[in-house]
């Protein structure tokens, strides 16, 4: 996992390493979970590939296994504001007001507001 953190770190600004940034970001939402992702796409700059990369993993990953985004009830609400602030910084930055890290902040966000509740009915 300390290597997946690496290579988050050391490719996140590189705009053709959008497929590296997204398997790494989900294989280490996997080993380590979501709040160790979170951070790393909100610390990077505004049109950053990592943003858009991270979010899509999270979203696919978090879809095949809403453990992922509820196991821990931190993480739906740190997802929650996580994509509120980058869709809202992304959204300032983009013209038109709209951005793919709209798209998947949106996305993922409708993901975690439904988690706890699928969660809870699997219990039941």
């Amino acid at each position: 996992a300390d290597c997946l953190e690496h290579a988050l770190h050391s490719f996140s600004a590189t705009q053709d390493a959008e497929d590296l940034l997204e398997d790494g970001a989900a294989a280490l939402a996997m080993a380590r979970g979501a709040l160790v992702v979170l951070p790393r796409l909100l610390e990077a700059p505004q049109g950053s590939p990592i943003r858009s990369a991270g979010l899509k993993a999270l979203f696919e990953v978090g879809r095949a296994d809403l453990r992922l985004l509820c196991g821990d009830i931190a993480v739906p609400q740190a997802a929650l504001e996580a994509c509120h602030r980058l869709a809202n910084e992304e959204a300032s930055a983009d013209d038109k007001g709209y951005s793919r890290v709209c798209e998947l902040a949106a996305l993922l966000a409708g993901l975690c507001g439904r988690a706890p509740m699928q969660a809870s009915q699997a219990g039941a």
